[in-house]
């Protein structure tokens, strides 16, 4: 498992019992695919922003976050919000054919 895998998981498993100590029941984990554009990071602290805003929340069935960075390499927000790096896809392999 890469290193930015582990940290993330990690991360993300501290985060989830810290919250299910509140209450005993399944919570929501979020995740979310992300590029290296300077739109979508943008987009990415804000959906990170918002998700913290409502995990503390009374009542909130809000678990973990992952973002899931399909650059390839790491980048500056990782040590913002919990990231998974994967390398990107082929060409023609997002593609769904019917």
């Amino acid at each position: 498992m890469d290193l930015e895998v582990k940290q993330a998981a990690t991360y993300c498993d501290e985060e989830e019992e810290d919250m299910a100590d509140k209450k005993k029941k399944r919570l929501f984990h979020v995740a979310l695919t992300s590029s290296d554009s300077p739109y979508n990071r943008w987009q990415c602290r804000i959906m990170y922003y918002w998700y913290k805003q409502f995990r503390e929340k009374a009542g909130s069935e809000m678990g973990g976050f992952t973002r899931i960075l399909h650059s390839g390499k790491p980048d500056d927000l990782m040590d913002e919000i919990p990231t998974a790096v994967v390398e990107e896809l082929p060409p023609g392999m997002d593609q769904v054919k019917i």
